[in-house]
């Protein structure tokens, strides 16, 4: 395992924008210099040792984790996000440290419950980045990004705003008690579930609109690109497979 190689850096990487209404989805191709050194550390890891009741439990695929902080990377992620001048560089100096997570996504995929192939937000993470490490030839699915229709929301802050709170209140929830936020998230998650659950067998997630939710944005799987985009925008991952 060479954890230096984590921190390394591709100096020739592309660098480009996607819009989610206003939200940045930021897309890094050929990140990092050895991605295959990467790949084949996160390929000697022990998946699905840990079950945690918490955090992963809702994701699909299984997780391993190393107990390493990239320092040089984050610091030029916020040179970049300066360079570009986005409205999310003072998130990244706020950054709270966390461990390498890798997701393999493997026979684990065909006991998903409908609930984890709904759209979903992570409310208390302010941007994602997601790398891939799969081989160009495997490469197939991707992330996809959505509006929920009814209430024409494709991003949820942390708090309300007076648009979001008075939507809240149309269905009964308040949006002074953070309970009633969190429930509010969840029943716009699991609106339509059971039209999910029928659209979605043999996938992770929705790979086209449908009548509860809209599909904004996919950005296609390829190997070492990294996206960076904010955990409170709907979001899923997208990957096919044989239910049998």
């Amino acid at each position: 395992m060479n954890l230096a190689h984590f921190e390394d850096i591709n100096k020739n990487m592309t660098v480009r924008i996607e819009n989610l209404d206003t939200k940045p989805i930021v897309i890094f191709d050929d990140f990092y210099t050895h991605p295959e050194s990467i790949r084949n550390t996160a390929l000697s890891l022990g998946y699905g040792l840990s079950v945690r009741q918490g955090k992963y439990k809702r994701y699909p695929g299984q997780r391993a984790f190393i107990s390493f902080w990239q320092e040089n990377v984050i610091s030029h992620l916020i040179k970049i996000y300066s360079e570009l001048e986005l409205n999310f560089q003072h998130l990244l100096s706020r950054v709270q440290k966390q461990p390498l997570t890798f997701t393999i996504m493997n026979d684990s995929l065909k006991d998903i419950h409908p609930e984890q192939r709904v759209p979903h937000i992570d409310n208390d993470t302010s941007l994602i980045g997601v790398v891939y490490l799969t081989p160009s030839n495997f490469c197939e699915g991707g992330t996809a990004f959505y509006r929920h229709r009814e209430s024409g929301i494709s991003y949820l802050p942390p708090i309300p705003s007076l648009e979001i709170g008075n939507l809240m209140q149309e269905k009964g929830f308040d949006p002074f008690k953070k309970k009633d936020y969190v429930n509010y998230i969840k029943f716009l998650m699991y609106s339509g579930i059971e039209e999910v659950a029928e659209e979605t067998k043999g996938s992770t997630g929705l790979g086209k609109s449908n009548a509860t939710w809209e599909l904004l944005c996919f950005i296609p799987m390829k190997f070492n690109r990294l996206i960076l985009f904010p955990g409170n925008c709907f979001h899923s991952p997208f990957y096919e497979f044989n239910e049998i």
